[in-house]
Protein backbone atom coordinates (compact mmCIF):
# COMPACT_ATOMS: atom_id res chain seq x y z
CA UNK A 1 0.00 0.00 0.00
CA UNK A 2 1.49 3.61 -0.58
CA UNK A 3 1.73 5.74 2.42
CA UNK A 4 -0.52 8.13 0.86
CA UNK A 5 -3.66 5.93 1.22
CA UNK A 6 -1.92 5.56 5.51
CA UNK A 7 -1.88 9.04 6.02
CA UNK A 8 -5.85 9.80 4.10
CA UNK A 9 -7.33 7.04 6.57
CA UNK A 10 -5.76 9.05 9.70
CA UNK A 11 -3.26 5.77 10.12
CA UNK A 12 0.28 6.93 12.04
CA UNK A 13 3.95 6.56 10.02
CA UNK A 14 6.78 6.11 12.34
CA UNK A 15 10.34 5.84 11.31
CA UNK A 16 13.67 5.38 13.67
CA UNK A 17 17.36 5.91 13.05
CA UNK A 18 18.82 3.87 15.60
CA UNK A 19 17.31 4.18 19.37
CA UNK A 20 18.07 7.81 19.66
CA UNK A 21 15.88 9.38 16.90
CA UNK A 22 11.59 9.07 16.41
CA UNK A 23 10.01 10.76 13.88
CA UNK A 24 6.07 10.55 13.92
CA UNK A 25 3.46 11.89 11.43
CA UNK A 26 -0.45 12.02 11.76
CA UNK A 27 -0.49 12.08 15.51
CA UNK A 28 -3.50 14.04 17.15
CA UNK A 29 -2.02 15.00 20.66
CA UNK A 30 0.19 14.57 23.22
CA UNK A 31 -0.84 13.95 26.55
CA UNK A 32 2.04 12.58 28.25
CA UNK A 33 5.32 13.79 28.22
CA UNK A 34 8.69 13.24 30.81
CA UNK A 35 11.82 12.28 30.04
CA UNK A 36 10.94 8.72 30.44
CA UNK A 37 7.71 8.37 28.84
CA UNK A 38 5.73 10.12 25.94
CA UNK A 39 2.17 8.73 25.12
CA UNK A 40 0.65 10.35 21.77
CA UNK A 41 -2.58 9.66 20.98
CA UNK A 42 -3.82 9.01 16.81
CA UNK A 43 -6.62 8.43 15.32
CA UNK A 44 -6.76 4.57 15.97
CA UNK A 45 -3.86 4.11 18.58
CA UNK A 46 -1.68 5.32 22.01
CA UNK A 47 1.73 5.32 21.12
CA UNK A 48 3.89 4.74 24.33
CA UNK A 49 7.35 5.67 23.60
CA UNK A 50 9.82 4.32 27.01
CA UNK A 51 13.05 5.44 27.38
CA UNK A 52 15.47 7.54 28.56
CA UNK A 53 16.60 11.57 28.77
CA UNK A 54 13.37 11.38 25.86
CA UNK A 55 13.56 15.02 24.82
CA UNK A 56 10.80 16.27 21.81
CA UNK A 57 12.93 18.19 19.95
CA UNK A 58 9.74 19.60 17.64
CA UNK A 59 6.44 18.88 16.24
CA UNK A 60 3.65 20.78 14.71
CA UNK A 61 0.42 19.78 13.38
CA UNK A 62 1.50 16.88 11.58
CA UNK A 63 4.90 15.39 12.60
CA UNK A 64 6.94 15.31 15.37
CA UNK A 65 10.77 14.46 16.37
CA UNK A 66 11.92 12.44 19.58
CA UNK A 67 15.50 12.58 20.70
CA UNK A 68 16.87 10.47 23.57
CA UNK A 69 17.42 6.83 24.52
CA UNK A 70 14.18 5.09 23.04
CA UNK A 71 13.64 1.52 24.67
CA UNK A 72 10.49 0.31 23.86
CA UNK A 73 7.31 1.46 21.85
CA UNK A 74 4.21 0.08 22.49
CA UNK A 75 0.96 0.37 20.95
CA UNK A 76 -2.09 0.96 22.90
Amino acid sequence: MPIVSDVTEGDFILRMIGKEKLWLENYSSITEYTDTDIIVVSRHNQIHICGERLRIEYYGMVEMKVSGCIEKIQLV
